[in-house]
């Protein structure tokens, strides 16, 4: 009340991106279906790095893969 939360204003967002090398073992490059793109890194085995600190970004990252149907501790 008293005029407390009544207007809402962005003043930060996150950006998730995909960074790889310039061989695209996954051929991933330009995709915008994170899901896909997770899909084709699993099925292509390259090398992928996580946070693995069960930050918002890592949890995030997780509901991605479970997303992609794909055991974020693959044997890759």
């Amino acid at each position: 009340a008293e005029g407390y939360g009544t207007r809402r204003y962005q003043v930060m967002h996150n950006d998730f991106v995909i960074v790889g090398p310039a061989e695209d073992i996954a051929q991933i490059g330009g995709k915008k279906d994170v899901v896909a793109a997770l899909k084709k890194i699993a099925l292509s085995q390259a090398e992928f790095v996580s946070r693995g600190d069960n930050s918002g970004t890592h949890v995030k990252e997780m509901s991605l893969w479970k997303m992609a149907k794909i055991k974020s501790r693959a044997s890759w």
